[in-house]
């Protein structure tokens, strides 16, 4: 992960660039994929069932988005992208809910879940964009 993730204890942390955080943080989520889009095209019209095993993937890249926060921030950026992974957080928190209320095969719970989804990934989205709207390298569309 490069000299960025390496700095030592907090203390010791050197001030980072804009471009140096970006760099390490397309670095260490190189291959993070929730996956959504095949699991669609698996399962055009998704049971509980098939809900409650793909949730665990989702809410295991999330925390490997949410690892991100760890990195060295740049100074006068640190609210910018804790408003970011606080978005995350909130994120995947309602993919846990959703995960449970599937298992418990409550579909009211799950589709009342499901209704926040869209609203908290646009934040997420919009609050990523703040921090940097450029895309990673070798993940544009």
């Amino acid at each position: 992960m490069g000299a960025l993730v390496a700095c030592g204890d907090d203390e010791e942390k050197a001030s980072v660039t804009h471009d140096e955080f970006i760099a390490a943080a397309c670095e260490q989520l190189k291959g993070v994929d929730p996956g959504f889009e095949q699991f669609f095209a698996d399962h055009p019209e998704p049971t509980l069932a098939d809900w409650v095993e793909f949730l665990p993937r989702v809410e295991s890249e999330f925390d490997e988005l949410i690892a991100v926060g760890d990195l060295p921030r740049p100074e006068g950026e640190e609210d910018t992208i804790q408003a970011a992974i606080d978005a995350m957080v909130a994120a995947k928190a309602n993919f846990t809910v959703a995960l449970e209320a599937a298992k418990a095969g409550d579909e009211d719970a799950f589709h009342a879940s499901e209704e926040l989804t869209g609203g908290l990934i646009e934040k997420m989205e919009a609050a990523l964009d703040d921090v940097d709207d450029s895309e990673c390298p070798g993940t544009e569309e």
